[in-house]
């Protein structure tokens, strides 16, 4: 879980008859997704409800977004609380981070009969990588001829 950073000067962290704004990203299954028929679900948002059970948090859901909607929304102080994010750097510099409940690799996947290939060997072929994702800039510092499309 992923929490905005407040200073003494700004808004403290929402008090028990505040509600918690949840900014729930709309395509991070089986984490965090939101179904058809327009419900938000997922493993972080039942975990979300056990802790809104548990230590009476009020927890607000605002629409579901693409991860960057909802990064901007943090950092803004539009959102007080994302999910399913691993810590970075960059995002440490306007959040804070529980410890993770889960470690999710960053993967390649390529076609089927394609030959195995390393990132290095793919000097010049672009690559997908999901837009605001934390592999995003270790791609680009450790691959930079390696030309990743979100």
């Amino acid at each position: 879980m992923c929490a905005a950073l407040a200073t003494a000067a700004q808004a403290q962290w929402p008090g028990p008859s505040q509600p918690v704004r949840v900014a729930p990203e709309r395509d991070y299954g089986p984490f965090v997704f939101q179904r058809d028929d327009g419900a938000i679900d997922g493993l972080s948002i039942e975990m979300l409800r056990l802790l809104q059970q548990r230590i009476g948090l009020t927890l607000q859901m605002l629409p579901a977004r693409p991860l960057n909607d909802q990064l901007q929304a943090l950092r803004q102080r539009d959102a007080d609380l994302v999910s399913s994010l691993r810590a970075t750097p960059e995002r440490g510099a306007y959040a804070l981070f529980t410890l993770p409940y889960v470690s999710v690799p960053a993967v390649l996947v390529m076609r089927t009969g394609e030959a195995e290939r390393s990132l290095a060997a793919m000097s010049g072929e672009a690559i997908a990588v999901g837009q605001g994702f934390a592999v995003e800039p270790v791609m680009r510092q450790r691959y930079p001829r390696v030309p990743g499309r979100a």
